[in-house]
């Protein structure tokens, strides 16, 4: 893992606040770690930053090192420099710029027998771009430094709708229209200001709607799908009913009875496919639970011997006991 100088540029401090907390020396050359930065921009100069700093977990001793990474993680000091980081960039640019919405997630995804531990820091920098009239946005002087990329590293800057980049320096390696994205990809050193690039708001098209709402659209059209298959398979079913005799409904068991155990199953699989450990706020988003329900589920789990809570910093991890392992 390559190491950066803490006041080279605000970009580079963002993958400080990654790597800073994640170099142990008797791990270090352990993991290799990749860094992906998106910087998506919205229409009033503002941004949402995602930078995601991954690493291949192969073997069991990978998996309690990025554990390890985890554990002397400080959620406050990473605050810390990314809200010192875009103070440094008001001051340089001369913009009022603030903080919003930050947050930081661990967990480990699987794929067949292929794992990743991703760490990943998302916020909204509001006054990342520069206005200019209402027609343009001017993007790069926020990035007073330098910033190296290494060979696995990736920057993708993704623009607004009803926008067009008119220039871009240095040239993206990768240009994706359709999802209004510019990508360059590592190895890459960018100079001071750099990406440097200007949007243009271009005169409305229905083919600028239709392009940036594709995937919004895709779901319109297969909801209408399944709405006229649903509507005619049921009207051939009722026309089958109708020719039968009329049977009595089974008795069902309420909903309530099956709740639990379906919330248990689905923290189960996931727990199992994270190689039995992972945060708790990571089972909240992936299984689609309230906080207030992930932890009275997680209790009533931990009340019968299943699984086990340890906090961490901020956050719980939840770990399958040892017992929940042998029968399985």
């Amino acid at each position: 893992m390559k190491t950066k100088s803490f006041l080279i540029c605000p970009l580079l401090l963002v993958s400080l606040a990654l790597t800073t907390f994640l170099t142990i020396e008797s791990v270090e050359g352990q993991l290799q770690w990749s860094t992906h930065f998106q910087i998506e921009v919205l229409s009033d100069g503002s941004a949402v930053w995602v930078v995601q700093q991954r690493t291949t977990l192969t073997t069991e001793d990978d998996e309690a090192a990025f554990f390890q990474y985890l554990n002397i993680t400080s959620g406050v000091e990473i605050s810390n420099h990314v809200h010192s980081m875009v103070s440094h960039a008001s001051l340089v640019t001369g913009r009022s710029m603030r903080v919003e919405s930050l947050e930081v997630n661990a967990n480990i995804t699987s794929e067949g027998l292929s794992k990743e531990g991703i760490i990943q820091y998302q916020f909204d920098w509001l006054g990342f771009g520069e206005s200019i009239g209402e027609q343009k946005i001017k993007i790069g002087d926020a990035l007073s430094g330098e910033l190296d990329l290494s060979r696995n590293d990736q920057l993708t800057l993704k623009y607004p709708v009803g926008y067009a980049p008119i220039y871009v320096d240095p040239s993206p390696d990768e240009t994706r229209q359709s999802e209004r994205a510019l990508t360059w990809l590592g190895p890459k050193n960018f100079g001071a200001g750099e990406p440097d690039v200007l949007l243009e708001r271009k005169s409305f098209s229905w083919t600028d709607v239709v392009t940036g709402n594709i995937p919004l659209l895709a779901i319109i059209v297969a909801s209408v799908s399944i709405g006229f298959l649903g509507y005619f398979l049921g009207v051939k079913r009722a026309l089958g009913n109708q020719k039968s005799k009329p049977k009595v409904a089974a008795k069902q068991a309420p909903f309530s009875d099956f709740g639990v155990e379906d919330d248990e199953e689905k923290v189960m699989r996931l727990l199992i496919a994270a190689g039995g450990q992972v945060y708790q706020s990571t089972i909240t988003k992936q299984c689609g639970f309230s906080k207030s329900k992930t932890s009275e589920l997680l209790s009533v789990m931990e009340r019968k011997g299943v699984i086990s809570r340890k906090k961490v910093g901020r956050g719980k991890v939840v770990t399958v006991t040892q017992k929940q392992k042998t029968e399985k």
